[in-house]
């Protein structure tokens, strides 16, 4: 599908949504009108298509479905449906989530981006993207264009990445060989070989997904200032990336549901002290890396409260407990960890929500509710 205004297309292991929210957060700070689709959703699905900084609302969603083939698949048919009402809306740019790997997927194979990045690769959907970075990586160059500008934001860059850009003549960017940043204790400063931006206000989301969208709207064809950076970094957050609710005791929910997402997430966890003990409520799908998620996790870990999520592709909590060595207390469903972990807490201890989109979602729902 041809979209007449600029747009930019995302795939990553992890860092897409943040990526997303950064690069429409700085947009929309300069007064463009941008259409923002992303997935999964944590509460509603109204939330994988945004414009206007708002969801889509329900009969809105209702109505776009009306003409589109039942037959296709989920992801398909969502991609259809986002995109119908985003055109109908008369937007001045489009940010775009792919979703699995990026060669296949709806997104990739709908519309030609301006801009392409990729966040991160790491080991994740390995049934179908392969079972090494250099696989995974060649799955997701492929969102990648002849003659566009392609941006990769991890550290260590498969060759298949340069490799595939090499080939269709992409113009590939890439952190540390084409623009770096540097953090501070009260700042960062980003650049490349044309920009710099010094004394940022540290955001809420991870810098290294955020540089990456920085350097990839440093090449998007729409004018942005200085000053829209600013306005942007500060208002960008996105739910359930290490989302702090400090009432009636500190909370942290945080999607991480593969190694490389639990990595950070306890780098994160050791910045911020905590006096007391840590209480993790855990739900994961059973087809994720169960045990390397636990283990960055487990030193951090005072108690745990492990939950069966309630779908086809959710992990027993037997099945999860068995990765982690000191003693769980198993429950049905997440809601029931995350009560039983509130009313256990002492006022210095922290709770910790973790392990899928479908768990942070349903304690985010109860919340909400």
């Amino acid at each position: 599908m041809y979209l007449n205004k600029p747009v930019i297309t995302i795939t990553g292991t992890n860092g897409k949504g943040s990526c997303a929210a950064v690069c429409e957060a700085i947009l929309s700070a300069q007064g463009y009108k941008v259409g923002c689709y992303t997935s999964p959703h944590l509460v509603k699905f109204n939330e994988r298509i945004r414009y206007n900084n708002q969801s889509a609302s329900d009969d809105e969603i209702q109505k776009a479905y009306i003409d589109i083939d039942p037959n296709l698949g989920y992801f398909q048919q969502a991609t259809q449906a986002a995109l119908k009402i985003f055109e109908s809306k008369n937007l001045d740019a489009y940010i775009l989530e792919v979703g699995i790997g990026g060669r296949l997927d709806p997104v990739n194979l709908s519309v030609e981006p301006d801009v392409s990045i990729i966040t991160s690769i790491d080991l994740d959907h390995m049934d179908r993207l392969g079972a090494t970075r250099e696989k995974i990586g060649f799955e997701k160059a492929h969102i990648f264009r002849s003659g566009k500008p392609a941006i990769c934001g991890d550290e260590n860059v498969p060759d298949s990445v340069r490799q595939y850009a090499d080939k269709i003549k992409a113009d590939l960017y890439y952190y540390k060989q084409n623009y770096f940043f540097e953090e501070f204790s009260d700042h960062w400063n980003w650049w490349n070989k044309s920009i710099r931006y010094e004394n940022l206000a540290l955001p809420k989301l991870y810098i290294q997904n955020i540089a990456a969208a920085l350097q990839a709207l440093s090449v998007f064809p729409c004018d942005i200032s200085r000053e829209a950076i600013n306005i942007g970094l500060e208002k960008a957050f996105l739910p359930g990336r290490f989302q702090i609710i400090s009432k009636p005791i500190l909370q942290i929910l945080d999607v991480a549901h593969n190694p490389a997402s639990a990595r950070l997430l306890a780098k994160r966890l050791k910045l911020l002290s905590c006096e007391g003990k840590t209480i993790a409520v855990i739900g994961m799908l059973k087809d994720k890396d169960i045990e390397g998620t636990l283990v960055p996790m487990l030193n951090l870990v005072d108690i745990w409260h492990v939950a069966t999520i309630d779908d086809p592709r959710g992990a027993s909590c037997v099945e999860i407990a068995k990765f982690i060595p000191n003693k769980s207390i198993l429950f049905d469903n997440p809601t029931l960890a995350y009560q039983a972990a509130l009313e256990k807490a002492a006022p210095n201890d922290r709770i910790i929500v973790f392990g899928s989109f479908r768990t942070v979602g349903e304690i985010m729902g109860e919340k909400i509710s």
